[in-house]
Parts: structure tokens; C-alpha cells; sequence
């Protein structure tokens, strides 16, 4: 498993789109045994009274440029402001 950071860069309902770098979901990307199925688990606001937690599905990565785009459907709730 790993940890990163990332930032909310579109949101269209109950789904938003997140930026990170590919080497925090790399392992969830492409794993190398069949040990169980990966998943990424995205955190709005950690620490925070209004924070909020979802599974997203890798919609693209590029591992030269370091980039992945992550798309979370979530439930209610507001998003945060996206970059």
C-alpha cells in the first residue's frame, strides 16, 4: 500500500475527478500477484469534522510523467472546491 496527495479537478453530481502521481496508486494500477483485488481509497478533508472517504477507480495513468487521474462516486455531501 501507499500514501499520497492529490487535488479535486472536476466534479459533474455525486462523481469528481482527482489528480495524483502514478507512484502513489502503482501497486493498485498494476499488481504483480494475485493476492486480492487492489482498490484506492480517496480522503476529502483528513483530520477535518466534514471529512469524507471513497473508493475510486483509476480512470488514467501515464508512469513517465509521474500522473493519474482517479474518479470517485460518491454519495451525498458537497465536494470540495476543485483546483
Amino acid at each position: 500500500s501507499s500514501t499520497g496527495s492529490g487535488f479535486l479537478i472536476a466534479q459533474d453530481g455525486p462523481a469528481a475527478l482527482v489528480a495524483t502521481n502514478y507512484h502513489v496508486i502503482e501497486a493498485a494500477a498494476k499488481p504483480r500477484f494475485s493476492a486480492g483485488t487492489s482498490s484506492v481509497t480517496v480522503v476529502f478533508n483528513s483530520g477535518q469534522a466534514d471529512e469524507r472517504v471513497g473508493k475510486a477507480a483509476i480512470v488514467a495513468f501515464d508512469p513517465v510523467a509521474d500522473l493519474a487521474i482517479l474518479r470517485v462516486d460518491g454519495g451525498g455531501g458537497a465536494w470540495p472546491k476543485a483546483i
